[in-house]
């Protein structure tokens, strides 16, 4: 939709202990980060592209741990609480 931040989800299956005690001990992960990294598949690649998102939750279950992924809010606000522009000041322009 326009006018909203990305999401994403990221999914894992097949769930370890490791993978579960880290979301308990980091309190569901909220505000944890997620670092998406493309590579090629040969000996000591590149990193081709990359992208960091924060964890805005988690869900786990049994069979999967689920994280939904966005951005800091902050980054979507505007920069001041009124700006000045044909709408809000008339007379400037």
């Amino acid at each position: 939709m326009e006018g909203q931040a990305p999401q994403a989800e990221l999914a894992i299956d097949n769930v370890g202990r490791a993978l579960t005690q880290w979301v308990e001990a980091a309190g569901g992960g909220t505000g944890a980060t997620v670092r998406v990294m493309q590579v090629l598949d040969i000996a000591d690649p590149e990193v081709e592209w990359e992208l960091t998102m924060d964890v805005a939750g988690v869900q786990v279950d049994a069979e999967r741990v689920t994280a939904r992924l966005g951005f800091d809010p902050l980054l979507g606000r505007a920069a001041v609480v009124m700006r000045h522009d044909p709408q809000t000041s008339p007379g400037l322009f």
